[in-house]
């Protein structure tokens, strides 16, 4: 009698451990990553590390709607550093979390005079604290030269909240 108690105890502790684990697995946030699927289906998942390691390049054309450079700014990394660049792909989609999708040529991506930015902090706000998520910012083309009439360099396109990167071959 007194060993069943003893198993029944251990039972309910081994059942309250198996619990608490699959409780920590389902409610604690995990650390914000962006999928980069490839032209054959696999896809990757770059957690914010890894996209700090691959580049922490400040966005050169920031400006507020006046032109002055913004404090801080955009940070991230080069975007044609994240996707394969040996990949045939001529273009690639960049998927919100809305599930909306903007495309880029891929000789957009690669314009080293226009850089494409994925960006992780706004301002030294790091995502998931910075509430758009990894944004990315699309310099105009022709944006390092600066405007036509000598003012400031016209603002990057931005697209917040993105999730995923598709590479496409059209």
């Amino acid at each position: 009698m007194k060993r069943r108690w003893i198993l029944y105890g251990l039972a309910m502790v081994l059942l309250v451990i198996v619990a608490a684990t699959v409780a920590k697995q389902l409610f604690v946030p995990r650390p914000p990553g962006l999928v980069v699927v490839s032209l054959d289906g696999t896809a990757r998942t770059l957690t914010l590390p890894t996209i700090r390691a691959v580049g922490n390049v400040p966005h050169p054309l920031d400006s507020d709607a006046s032109g002055d450079a913004t404090a801080g700014g955009y940070t991230g990394a080069l975007l044609r550093d994240l996707v394969d660049a040996d990949a045939e792909y001529t273009a690639v989609a960049l998927v919100t979390e809305d599930g909306e999708s903007v495309r880029l040529g891929r000789e957009r991506v690669e314009d080293a005079g226009a850089p494409v930015l994925v960006a992780y902090a706004c301002n030294g706000v790091e995502v998931p604290s910075w509430r758009d998520g990894f944004c990315v910012l699309a310099a105009p083309a022709g944006a390092a030269d600066g405007a036509p009439d000598g003012g400031p360099p016209p603002a990057p396109e931005v697209v917040p909240n993105v999730r995923e990167i598709r590479l496409l071959a059209e």
